[in-house]
């Protein structure tokens, strides 16, 4: 290749390698609750990514880079909700000649893109103490879901946040038996199915005539379970480890995600969203999650 083939790949390597600066800086700030900042960086990594894929011919020999850029950059677009730019980024990667592999990870990352769109809450008002629990995948239709695909995952979300609840307020782990109201002040309720696929609003909403612990919310304990979900999605499993100061409550909430995550039975993404945020759970049940 010759000099300007050498200058060409010396520029798409500084322009990716400053992007993955950008893209690492943005995860810090999100990771310590800087959002504004960490939508900055994120949006500012994508734009120098698309760049880089931009610069790079459309034919045979320019891949597997070509299509990698371009399933890096409309990444970085999706985490910056800039959905309809992701779209056209993942055209781009499959107009060329993407190799399989990278071809249906394209793919993939364009039906979370539909679905992030539908996990966006639109016509509904959602309170400080409520989640959206949506699925995806072909046991779901619009405002049907199969009733065993769904149960599983209700029953291990509402769990999930009962742990978390007990263990804010400080209650040792216990495996099972009845407990007491005063140590579950909290009831979960969940509203009317949102039309457009499959998702319902599960609201944390406390019993009558119940003293709330000082600092424990419904919001802060779906706050933290999202958190949590986050990091094992992300593959962060010392980071998630070190929230749990008991290991059964850390077993215990594995074992809860399990049920919750994708598997074979028709489900390929779990979406939950409040009022900051979303968390989408794609990580299969038969990955070693931790």
């Amino acid at each position: 290749m010759g000099k300007d083939g050498d200058g060409l790949i010396s520029s798409v390597r500084e322009l990716h390698d400053n992007a993955m600066v950008l893209a690492q800086q943005a995860l810090w700030s999100r990771d310590h609750g800087e959002l504004t900042v960490a939508a900055d960086y994120t949006r500012r990594a994508y734009a120098l990514e698309s760049e880089a894929a931009g610069r790079i011919a459309k034919e045979p020999r320019s891949e597997p880079t070509r299509s990698i850029l371009y399933r890096s950059a409309a990444s970085l677009a999706y985490q910056a909700n800039e959905f309809t730019v992701a779209q056209r980024l993942v055209f781009e990667g499959l107009s060329g000649y993407p190799p399989p592999t990278i071809e249906q990870e394209l793919r993939d990352l364009y039906d979370q893109l539909n679905f992030a769109r539908h996990a966006q809450v639109h016509g509904i008002t959602l309170g400080q103490d409520g989640v959206q629990l949506a699925l995806a995948g072909d046991a779901v239709a619009t405002g049907q879901v199969i009733y065993n695909v769904f149960r599983k995952r209700s029953e291990a979300i509402v769990n999930i946040f009962d742990r978390t609840m007990r263990r804010m307020m400080g209650q040792p782990y216990q495996k099972g038996g009845t407990t007491p109201d005063t140590v579950r002040p909290f009831q979960p309720v969940i509203t009317t199915p949102m039309p457009g696929s499959f998702a319902v609003v599960l609201q944390l909403l406390p019993r009558l005539n119940q003293q709330l612990p000082l600092g424990v919310t419904g919001r802060r304990i779906i706050n933290d379970a999202m958190t949590n979900i986050d990091l094992l999605q992300r593959d962060q499993t010392a980071e998630l480890q070190g929230r749990f100061t008991d290991e059964r409550y850390y077993r215990n909430f594995v074992s809860q995600a399990k049920l919750l995550a994708p598997d074979e039975d028709g489900v390929n993404l779990v979406g939950l969203t409040t009022v900051d945020r979303i968390v989408e759970f794609t990580r299969k049940t038969n990955d070693p999650l931790c």
